[in-house]
């Protein structure tokens, strides 16, 4: 076997640029493929915001999830409930 410096369980570790998730730096990468100073300060607030909920515990990962929540509500547009209950009867259907 070899002697690796990093365990394999280490590959669940969130990566870190620093002092902050590295996952924040999205907002910046679209800052730089459209230059302008709206879309600096909507990167650069966004990524303050995100900052600022993983200080109180919760990832940026997880804090957009909620947000989506937020907006979209329960609606799953990727799943049909006809389908979905069609595949869940379990008596068959009379004639």
């Amino acid at each position: 076997m070899s002697e690796a410096c990093c365990h394999w369980s280490y590959t669940a570790v969130r990566p870190r640029l620093f002092f902050f998730d590295a996952r924040l730096a999205y907002p910046l990468a679209l800052w730089l493929l459209h230059w302008s100073w709206p879309t600096f300060a909507a990167a650069a607030a966004s990524c303050l915001a995100l900052l600022i909920l993983e200080r109180f515990g919760l990832p940026p990962d997880c804090a957009l999830l909620m947000l989506r929540r937020r907006l979209v509500g329960p609606l799953r547009p990727a799943t049909d409930a006809a389908v979905f209950r069609r595949r869940c009867r379990y008596l068959p259907e009379e004639d």
